[in-house]
């Protein structure tokens, strides 16, 4: 028995449907270059063109935007600054079928040459957010694995109270647990050095949870209460916050040349 890798779909450029039981006659994603339409092609017409323009069909992931962004997964900065100089294209356009930008997936693949590269040389704007309103910032917080890089984040520290489309911040995510896993736990390490960026803990998402309330929440429905840490912290961290704002606006402090402080009222 056949089958029909393509899930029920047609060739675009012969209306065949397509059946096959063998990889190398897979169905292969093409590119026009000139009016820029993807279609899906059988095996027999990849040498084909268009039949909308008759322009020229290229592989989608040897053409444009495809082919810089294997090139960002691989670390090239040569090949990235080839494209794109090639290209003439308005930078922060530039997305994936995710709707990642350039930037976005070198901070999700942790890669500081490259951010670095694409932020000095390409100008890549560190709050651009993409369709579900998520900066490169963000995107690197929710998907992070056990590894972190804070020269990363530095780069991205303009951005780190931008909410995305739910309100979440990039604190919010790492309050709470990440990975496919079902992991419940934060990161303190990187709750760390985003309060140190100013991250503002008083930002709600749309379901009014704060960081705090995000990881009091996650730590509810964890089976050990792995999240206590976290908690804790956000906790501890609020409470200084707050009673600092109300210190500075009930007294007035001087701190003499030996050091020595006084306070008086406001």
């Amino acid at each position: 028995m056949s089958l029909n890798v393509a899930h029920g779909k047609s060739c675009d450029i012969c209306n065949q449907h397509i059946f096959t039981q063998n990889v190398e006659d897979w169905p292969q994603k093409l590119k026009c270059l000139k009016c820029g339409d993807i279609l899906l092609s059988c095996v027999n017409c990849l040498d084909e063109c268009c039949p909308s323009c008759e322009g020229e069909l290229k592989a989608k992931k040897e053409s444009f935007p495809d082919n810089v962004f294997i090139a960002i997964g691989t670390s090239d900065i040569e090949k990235v600054s080839q494209i794109l100089n090639r290209e003439y294209v308005n930078f922060d356009d530039i997305t994936n079928d995710n709707g990642d930008t350039l930037l976005t997936r070198a901070a999700v693949n942790l890669d500081y040459e490259m951010c670095s590269h694409l932020i000095k040389n390409y100008h890549a704007n560190t709050c651009n957010q993409s369709q579900y309103g998520r900066t490169a910032l963000i995107e690197m917080v929710r998907t992070r694995s056990g590894k972190w890089n804070k020269k990363i984040v530095q780069l991205l520290s303009r951005s780190v109270n931008i909410q995305d489309s739910s309100g979440n911040t990039a604190l919010m995510f790492a309050a709470t647990g990440a990975g496919c896993f079902g992991s419940k736990k934060g990161n303190l390490q990187i709750i760390k050095h985003l309060i140190e960026l100013k991250a503002d803990l008083a930002l709600t998402d749309r379901r009014g949870l704060t960081a705090l309330g995000r990881a009091i929440e996650s730590n509810n429905v964890s089976k050990n209460s792995t999240n206590d840490d976290v908690v804790e912290y956000l906790e501890k961290v609020m409470i200084q916050q707050e009673a600092l704002k109300l210190f500075n606006q009930q007294y007035i402090y001087e701190v003499s040349d030996k050091g020595e402080l006084s306070v008086t009222n406001s």
